[in-house]
């Protein structure tokens, strides 16, 4: 992996960790991709990057973010302000509305699956049930968004909510 490395770092101004089988590649302040044998598979078009993850990465354009897959398609539309890594198949994303960021999720095909509508989220993982913030508060979620009240949980802040 070094020598691959040792050639991307002559062909681009920097190279970032490999994640999930593709490095990140920086030249002339542009983000793109290669695969791990370095060949050039998103030239470097994109203002900011993350690493892959569940073979999708988050790329910015024009100041907001969307995903594309290991092959460069873009999967959903620059609408988001922030966005996380994919996790048990779903990406958790930010919209700026009326003076805040509101967060919701995104499936593997670029849909939004859960609206933004909370304060805080919580990657899923391999779990159905994750914790989300709203209106000051904590509730949980399933993967279809459907929401149950916290109150009495014990255990994952090793407090009563």
């Amino acid at each position: 992996m070094s020598e691959i490395r040792n050639k991307l770092n002559k062909k681009y101004d920097g190279v970032a960790e490999v994640s999930d089988g593709m490095f990140r590649v920086f030249d002339k302040q542009q983000w793109g991709f290669t695969n791990d044998k370095g060949e050039e598979i998103v030239k470097p078009q994109y203002s900011d990057s993350r690493a892959f993850h569940e073979g999708f990465a988050g790329v910015m354009k024009d100041g907001k973010w969307a995903f594309i897959d290991k092959s460069g398609k873009v999967i959903c539309d620059f609408i988001y302000d922030k966005v996380r890594d994919f996790s048990g198949g779903l990406a958790e994303v930010s919209k700026w509305t009326d003076g805040k960021a509101l967060w919701g999720y995104i499936d593997t095909t670029g849909k939004e699956v859960i609206e933004c509508k909370y304060d805080s989220t919580s990657p899923f993982g391999n779990s159905d049930i994750t914790v989300v913030g709203i209106n000051n508060g904590l509730i949980r979620i399933d993967r279809k968004g459907n929401e149950a009240n916290l109150s009495g949980f014990y255990g994952m802040f090793g407090t009563d909510l």
